[in-house]
């Protein structure tokens, strides 16, 4: 009796190891691709919701996977807060750090702003970045790593707002204006990403600042 127990035993735990792996849908949107396959996501939660300071909006979380959505698992969750850098809601345009080892991502923020977050993809450990309402990391070049973040900023006396892209580091400081609201603002911006400089980046008293960590 105990032997047969025994084969029935092995034969269930082969046929547990030999069932494929768990494959959950990806979306075609909001779906981000590390160079190793790996893919970030953003899953909708319509019955969950969080108070922002536009209202209530979906919580959403944040998923990683393979490239064929088997070993999904949940990285980020919505989540309100007394503080706008600590609510996590909405979110959107997730995008690998060039190490693999973090996510960037956009969560409702503030009423004129979003706000850019980045999670841990090894530990979970999620934290605040920087205000920001569009997202990119530079794929090579010296400032490889590096994040391109529109901002919405005010001018001081109360001369207006405006909406510039700027070159940050990986944890949110602010290394130089990357592209104004000009004409040439995307041709600017398709520079950075090809891994060049604008020639002018850093004139006059934008100078290079020191220990500028792109990629840590």
């Amino acid at each position: 009796m105990n032997q047969l127990k025994q084969i029935l035993c092995v034969l269930t735990l082969s046929v547990v190891a030999c069932r494929p792996p768990e494959r959950i849908a990806l979306p075609d949107t909001n779906l981000a691709r590390a160079s190793d396959g790996r893919v970030a996501f953003i899953r909708a939660t319509p019955n969950q919701l969080v108070s922002t300071s536009l209202g209530d909006e979906q919580a959403t979380e944040l998923w990683i996977a393979d490239s064929d959505g088997t070993h999904a698992r949940r990285l980020v969750s919505g989540v309100s807060s007394d503080s706008v850098e600590h609510t996590l809601a909405s979110m959107s345009s997730p995008v690998f750090s060039i190490d693999g080892n973090r996510v960037y991502f956009l969560s409702r923020a503030w009423v004129t702003s979003d706000a850019v977050h980045a999670v841990d993809v090894s530990t979970g450990r999620e934290w605040f970045v920087a205000p920001g309402n569009s997202l990119a990391v530079i794929p090579r070049g010296p400032f490889a790593g590096c994040l391109l973040v529109s901002q919405h900023r005010y001018r001081p006396n109360d001369e207006g707002a405006y909406d510039w892209t700027w070159l940050l580091s990986s944890s949110g400081k602010e290394i130089t204006v990357a592209a104004a609201d000009s004409a040439g603002a995307d041709r600017r911006l398709e520079t950075w990403m090809s891994g060049s400089v604008p020639a002018d980046a850093f004139a006059g008293d934008r100078g290079l600042p020191a220990n500028v960590h792109c990629n840590s």
